[in-house]
């Protein structure tokens, strides 16, 4: 995995053979062929920082430099445009969360908003995540024989992607988590 937002750095490192780019938020409409031909993911691309007005770069204090949202402004319209010609090119993304934990039903959220389908965002932060880790025979889909690491939700995502957040069950190896069905020790 290597930690990049653009750039020949991130070209050189797909070309070396890295699995994965977090960020990518500089991507260009030239990177999206490097991902293809290497089949590198980008994963976790801070989708919420960019684009949630409320938990997001635009919340914060340095927001008022206008260095910085100069900055911030140029990754998000690169992000907007290019993650979405990304997917359509057959790059896999992985959605996870960076500094914001407890938020990741937004990055799904702000995938569907530039462009991607519900479906797409889902397997981002599912299947893809988890193939990803190399993790893909034990959790990431719904399988007999995997580990049973689920989360269910109040309402139907593929219709509305924002149901990611009314979590209404969670399960871990199969066992059920919650306040009125305490984890067993």
């Amino acid at each position: 995995a290597g930690h990049a937002i653009g750039g020949p750095g991130m070209r050189w490192a797909m070309e070396a053979g890295i699995d994965s780019v977090e960020h990518a938020n500089l991507i260009e409409e030239q990177d999206i062929e490097y991902f293809v031909k290497y089949g590198t993911v980008l994963s976790d691309p801070n989708l919420q920082l960019f684009f949630d007005k409320e938990t997001g770069f635009e919340s914060r204090e340095n927001w008022k430099q206008p260095w910085w949202r100069e900055k911030v402004i140029a990754a998000r319209e690169l992000t907007a445009k290019y993650i979405p010609q990304a997917m359509r090119a057959g790059v896999k993304v992985a959605l996870a969360t960076d500094s914001t934990h407890g938020m990741l039903w937004k990055e799904p959220r702000c995938l569907v908003e530039i462009g991607a389908s519900p479906r797409d965002a889902l397997l981002a932060v599912t299947k893809n995540s988890a193939e990803l880790l190399g993790l893909a025979d034990e959790v990431g889909t719904l399988e007999p024989g995997k580990l049973a690491d689920i989360v269910s939700v109040r309402g139907d995502p593929l219709a509305d992607i924002t149901a990611l957040k009314n979590v209404g069950l969670v399960m871990k190896g199969g066992r059920r988590h919650d306040p009125l069905y305490p984890a067993e020790p």
